[in-house]
């Protein structure tokens, strides 16, 4: 687990590492920080097809079922976010995110 969790760190962190560039174009409609902040009730391969990406996200869902970690997170994008639809359609959360307002718990 350990080694999976310090990988979506980066993830929800949106250091830009190659890497973790080349798994977010496997995203489609969504970001990584937001599948991995999502409540476990809904299924990662409608956003992704990248196997690495569900593999880690299945791990990750292990981890959280166990500490009983299974709603929505503030550490949520507002951006790219699947599960909130007002950061997708209006601009001005991108503002907010260029100035530093990136997630829900900002």
């Amino acid at each position: 687990w350990a080694a999976n969790i310090a990988m979506i760190w980066k993830w929800v962190m949106g250091d830009g590492l190659t890497w973790e560039q080349l798994e977010a174009a496997s995203c489609k409609g969504t970001s990584l920080g937001a599948l991995v902040t999502a409540s476990l009730t809904f299924s990662p391969a409608r956003y992704s097809r990248g196997p690495v990406v569900l593999a880690a996200l299945r791990i990750w869902g292990q981890w959280r079922r166990y500490k009983r970690v299974e709603g929505a997170s503030i550490w949520t994008p507002i951006c790219n976010n699947h599960r909130f639809v007002p950061g997708r359609l209006d601009g001005g959360f991108r503002s907010w995110q260029r100035a530093g307002i990136r997630r829900m718990g900002n």
